[in-house]
């Protein structure tokens, strides 16, 4: 069993770590999702488009020229070309397995935490397999290039406070003040 100074950095180093990596799946499920939205909102313009043209062919209109109606076509094609040129996507795919390894190493944080609550200490078995969780989530933070903006991240952090607030944080001793807010 580490000791009592191993027990507490170690818990101090695990929740800095749940928290954050609460904050990134909100951050990951956000940017996929306002890409998702994107990618809806061309596909819808452009589908509506391409409808107009092909009614207002069809219907022959004799005020409106059929240029007009090519041109919306056009248009339309155009536009149903933008969720290639703007990569969603990839944008979309890239950050949902963000989303989803974060995820995973939050699961696996939190059931270390569970399981050395129930024994009330944390023994050598758990403090190698909260080390190989910890070598994880490094890794997803090294190779994460999301540009985190402070601003935009803001109310998600505060999502994040009332999730796993500092003060009801269980440590086997007393180490909350070390953890970040």
């Amino acid at each position: 069993m580490p000791s009592g100074d191993r027990q507490r950095e170690a818990f101090v180093r695990l929740w800095n770590a749940v928290r954050t990596c609460q904050l990134n799946v909100y951050v990951h499920k956000r940017i996929a999702a306002k890409a998702t939205t994107s990618e809806n909102i061309l596909d819808s313009i452009s589908a509506a488009l391409a409808a107009l043209a092909g009614i207002g062919i069809l219907a022959a209109f004799p005020q409106v020229p059929a240029t007009t109606w090519a041109v919306l076509a056009f248009i339309s094609a155009i536009i149903g070309q933008g969720r290639v040129l703007f990569r969603f996507s990839e944008k979309i795919l890239h950050h949902r397995r963000l989303q989803y390894d974060y995820s995973g190493v939050l699961s696996r944080l939190i059931s270390v935490v569970e399981r050395t609550k129930k024994a009330g200490y944390l023994s050598q078995e758990m403090d190698t397999q909260l080390e190989v969780v910890l070598e994880r989530y490094q890794f997803l933070i090294e190779h994460d290039e999301t540009d985190y903006d402070e601003l935009k991240i803001l109310d998600l952090q505060e999502r994040v406070n009332a999730a796993f607030p500092v003060d009801t944080l269980w440590m086997p001793d007393n180490g909350r003040e070390d953890v970040t807010t």
